[in-house]
């Protein structure tokens, strides 16, 4: 938690995304807690004390389609989602690497809606922050994201799986070979949108 200060809002993600997982709601009503708490006390007290920035102001808070304070910001994500939205699939660069994310884990992950739970804050803040180098593949910004994307994909491959098995005349009722088989199409969608992403670049 000390080492950013967008870390708690992450925790309170995955303390939700815990919480459905494991059923154990007292460990993540306390990360939730945690986070709340933590996550105030840095952005009302600590952070202005050390930058001697009065509390409530934001240097680094650069979301001008959404408000000038994450409050306003809040305000307009819940009052106004579907403008949110549009903010956050435009321009067309977020899109292609919301997509390229996506099918790099075969677009299973969004098979266990509460990874996206968990995944929501970091794209968010990826793709809402005013700073193309955060909307495209070419630095770090994407990388914490993959965290939920590769727990989804589990869960989602689980699902799969389980819908395979309920149907004894797909694939002979065979988990094995429809694990085997689906394996094969992911390396060949990772390897092809590899090399597209890769022409695009260039």
């Amino acid at each position: 938690l000390m080492i950013k200060e967008n870390l708690p809002v992450y925790l309170a993600a995955w303390s939700v995304y815990f919480w459905v997982r494991s059923k154990n709601w007292r460990v993540s009503l306390a990360g939730i807690g945690i986070s709340v708490l933590w996550y105030l006390a840095t952005m009302k007290l600590i952070i202005p004390y050390f930058s001697h920035i009065p509390a409530g102001s934001y240097q680094y808070f650069d979301f001008p389609e959404l408000g000038q304070t994450p409050e306003e910001a809040i305000r307009t994500i819940v009052v106004n989602p579907i403008y949110t939205a549009n903010v956050f699939l435009h321009p067309a660069i977020k899109q292609e690497t919301l997509a390229i994310m996506s099918a790099g884990f075969g677009w299973t992950w969004l098979l266990a809606p509460w990874s996206w739970v968990a995944a929501f804050p970091m794209l968010f803040e990826q793709f809402l922050y005013n700073l193309p180098s955060h909307w495209n593949l070419l630095f770090h910004y994407a990388a914490a994201i993959t965290a939920p994307m590769v727990l989804g994909t589990l869960d989602g491959l689980g699902w799969l799986t389980d819908q395979v098995s309920r149907f004894k005349t797909l694939w002979g009722g065979n988990r094995e070979y429809f694990l085997r088989w689906f394996a094969i199409f992911l390396v060949i969608s990772t390897l092809g949108l590899s090399v597209t992403h890769r022409l695009f670049l260039t």
